[in-house]
């Protein structure tokens, strides 16, 4: 049984697409609705005892980050918080929920009911940004942005602009269109009506901390700005790339993507030898990424296949990224546009006759859906790709590790293998903004032009013994400390996962878990794993 696309569409004109979900939900099953103990949604908290409150933004209302903040939620009011769950009840011009190759109407029902039901699930009331707004507030006339895109301290243009991509599945914006301008000016809208109201929520109420997803758009970011502006504690959190896992950001961290780290907790972690169970885990780890065993979601194609290329040139190796996701915003880069960095790469090939690139377009791009894509701004830029440029589409039956174990090297925008690579012994040059950026074990230009005098070098390049242990210990920081234990998910696939039953005991006081995730937030200290 199936809820076709346009019968949700004509109910939500009709305005009764919610009870005709819940009543699908409650015939069907196919919904993600979890289960929950009857004694987390009979759990009062009492005003004499209510320590403070806090602000953990359902925007948008995914049923998997609706059930993450009701978990995390829980845990905080039974510790004497009380949760101020923000929900879109119709107040963004423009829903984050949906892209522009989904059926609208679907995507914002589906998201209003999820951020309903799971906290009703939980016994847990909900707050629309419009009633969080003060009665009198009015959305402001006029350019409201400052000259550097900001409205209140806020860069809400930067927000905009990434939610607008990713509306859109698109990186050029090309404001004369006006899909494009229309989409950003609704952002932006919905962007200042968010932070006024995260704004007074902060000022009027008592806030602890504030706990966002997915801070690099709108929904997540404002709500993690504010709490920085306040000075309050704001944490931005992520499933695991591995399963059953969790991890968390700060907004004091360099970025607040929840992949970045404390410069403290990274430099220790850097300096600090791994012990002989550290080094068998995160080789188990790293190992297991290369057949899916211990990777959440599995990019590669799990083929034995290679790239036949000559043996007799350095083989390098470049991998892109989905180009619509927010990571291609970068806060220090060499390269802020990544179509410069690609021209670049394969400009730079043109003069180098003793080495051959291969460009590895990034798998997402064919799993997720992308309205621009880089190898048709290849073939549109590059009347003749240089004979020593081999380009691998997103579905490429290729083998990303297969590939690995050819290169002499390695090229990245943000991508995790960036990482892989240095941790198998292969020199590595970034050309974003990634977290391993600076950690020592990748070449890291600092402008267009050290980095195209590194490619003219790349024969150079080798990794040292060091630059290897660096890797690895930062492997192990990332894909063991940082995953923090969440046996409530499990994914099955891209966009495809299973919400398993919480019980009241497993989030209570006395939980060394979530006593520790709890006393962290509200301590201000970074989150890493207590196992």
């Amino acid at each position: 049984m199936t809820l076709e696309d346009d019968l949700l569409a004509v109910a939500s004109r009709l305005g009764f697409a919610q009870p005709l979900l819940s009543a699908y939900a409650t015939v069907s099953g196919d919904l993600h609705v979890p289960d929950v103990d009857d004694r987390i949604r009979e759990f009062t908290l009492a005003d004499q005892t209510c320590r403070g409150e806090i602000l953990v933004p359902l925007i948008p209302g995914y049923a998997s980050w609706a059930y993450r903040a009701c978990i995390i939620a829980h845990a905080f009011r039974t510790r004497g918080y009380r949760p101020i769950l923000l929900v879109d009840a119709g107040d963004f011009d423009i829903s984050p929920a949906a892209t522009v190759d989904e059926t609208y109407a679907k995507s914002v029902e589906l998201s209003r009911f999820y951020q309903r039901k799971i906290p009703h699930l939980f016994g847990m009331e909900t707050l629309s940004v419009g009633d969080a707004l003060p009665s009198s507030w009015s959305l402001p006339e006029g350019n409201i942005l400052d000259d550097a895109g900001c409205y209140r301290g806020l860069d809400l243009e930067r927000y905009a602009i990434s939610s607008t991509r990713k509306y859109l599945k698109r990186y050029t914006l090309d404001q004369s269109d006006a899909s494009v301008s229309d989409t950003f000016d609704a952002f932006l809208r919905s962007s200042i009506r968010l932070a006024d109201a995260c704004h007074h929520l902060v000022e009027t109420r008592d806030v602890e901390a504030v706990i966002v997803n997915e801070p690099a758009y709108v929904q997540g970011g404002i709500p993690a700005d504010t709490a920085h502006e306040h000075d309050v504690p704001g944490y931005s959190q992520m499933l695991g790339y591995r399963d059953e896992s969790i991890l968390f950001g700060r907004v004091e961290n360099r970025s607040t993507q929840p992949q970045f780290t404390d410069r403290e907790v990274v430099g220790s972690a850097l300096s600090t030898p791994l012990g002989a169970e550290e080094r068998d885990e995160i080789d188990r780890i790293m190992e297991g990424r290369k057949t899916g065993d211990t990777s959440a979601i599995q990019y590669s194609s799990g083929t034995n296949r290679s790239v036949d290329v000559s043996d007799d040139k350095l083989l390098v190796g470049m991998f892109t990224n989905l180009l619509w996701d927010a990571s291609l915003i970068p806060d220090e880069a060499p390269y802020p546009n990544v179509y410069d960095w690609v021209d670049d790469t394969i400009e730079g090939f043109r003069e180098l006759d003793g080495a051959h690139l291969v460009v590895k377009l990034h798998p997402a791009e064919a799993k997720f859906g992308t309205e621009e894509s880089l190898g048709e701004w290849l073939e549109n830029t590059y009347e003749r790709l240089p004979p020593n440029v081999t380009v691998l589409p997103p579905s490429t039956d290729v083998d990303t590790y297969e590939l690995v174990d050819q290169l002499d090297v390695g090229i990245v925008y943000t991508s995790t293998v960036g990482l892989e690579m240095a941790y198998e012994g292969l020199p590595v040059v970034v050309g974003g903004d990634t977290h391993y950026r600076g950690c020592g074990f990748t070449t890291d230009p600092v402008d267009p032009e050290e980095y195209r005098a590194t490619l003219r070098n790349l024969d150079a390049l080798e990794a040292s013994p060091e630059t290897v242990q660096r890797a690895r210990r930062y492997a192990h920081l990332l894909f063991v400390r940082k995953h923090v234990a969440f046996p409530y998910f499990t994914t099955e696939g891209a966009q495809s996962y299973q919400l398993r039953p919480v019980d009241h005991d497993e989030l209570t006081p006395g939980n060394d878990l979530w006593d520790h995730i709890v006393e962290s937030i509200l301590n201000r200290e970074p989150i890493l794993s207590t196992q």
